[in-house]
């Protein structure tokens, strides 16, 4: 990784602890060779990422998803010692709110989801 890119890294992750003590890093290691197919191998990172996310938001944990370039670099999978066929699924990091955030803009369910009906 580039110095000037670690040391961003570096600012990211030290910004991140200010506010969320906790991160953790979701780490997908699919097997080529086991009985799983390899698209369900990398959707279970994300249920561990979904069921961390709900545990934490129900022990009354605030709780986000975040993964942005870090999670796209190899040089930051190095940094944590992640093998070649690993990568970062995601990274949650987990505080106590002190307010509630604004939502943000959401796309059009209607524009997003079919709706199917079971015909008898």
């Amino acid at each position: 990784m580039p110095p000037e890119r670690l040391e961003k890294f570096a600012g990211i992750m030290t910004r991140v602890f200010t506010y969320a003590p906790l991160v953790v890093l979701i780490v997908s290691s699919p097997a080529p060779d086991a009985k799983i197919a390899l698209r369900e191998q990398e959707l279970s990172a994300g249920a561990v990422a979904m069921n961390l996310l709900n545990a934490s938001h129900a022990s009354g944990y605030g709780a986000i998803l975040l993964t942005g370039w870090a999670a796209e670099s190899r040089g930051a999978a190095d940094i944590y010692g992640l093998a070649p066929h690993e990568h970062i699924a995601g990274i949650v990091h987990i505080g106590t709110p002190t307010d509630i955030p604004a939502d943000r803009p959401r796309p059009d369910l209607a524009n997003l989801v079919t709706h199917w009906i079971a015909l008898e």
